[in-house]
């Protein structure tokens, strides 16, 4: 074995002792995550709002940008789309007032879209029981 594969074996251990420790101690977060990053993933959204956008375009700002701030605000991480958009200002090349015109400009065709993308449509059972396991928690 060369060094390269010993250091790359070690860190795949160490990263899954890490995981199962938050399965262990925490699985709704875990599930709840994984069913998030992969059903948001920017490439799925902005696949999506390339399919089903008739006049809005994606330039600068990027629908799987849009959804990332909307997503910290619904659920709960920052208080609005303002303090989302600042929190990743870094990443973001466009003005408030730019966000704040997309935003309001989603057409309906791409909205309708997302949310039959949503896994409460493809898997019911396993997102009330994410949700209602995730609100007893609180």
């Amino acid at each position: 074995m060369y060094p390269q594969d010993i250091r790359a074996s070690l860190g795949v251990k160490m990263l899954r002792s890490i995981f199962e420790q938050f399965v262990q101690e925490s699985p709704v977060s875990v599930m709840a995550r994984g069913l998030m990053e992969r059903v948001f993933a920017p490439e799925r959204m902005d696949k999506l709002f390339e399919t089903h956008a008739k006049v809005q375009y994606q330039q600068e700002l990027l629908f799987s940008s849009q959804v990332d701030l909307m997503s910290l605000v619904v659920c709960g991480i920052q208080k609005s789309v303002h303090a989302a958009y600042k929190a990743r200002a870094t990443n973001l090349i466009v003005s408030t007032t730019a966000l704040y015109k997309k935003l309001c400009g989603v057409e309906l065709s791409v909205s309708q879209a997302l949310v039959r993308h949503l896994p409460v449509n493809k898997y019911p059972a396993v997102c009330v029981n994410i949700a209602t396991t995730t609100r007893d928690l609180v």
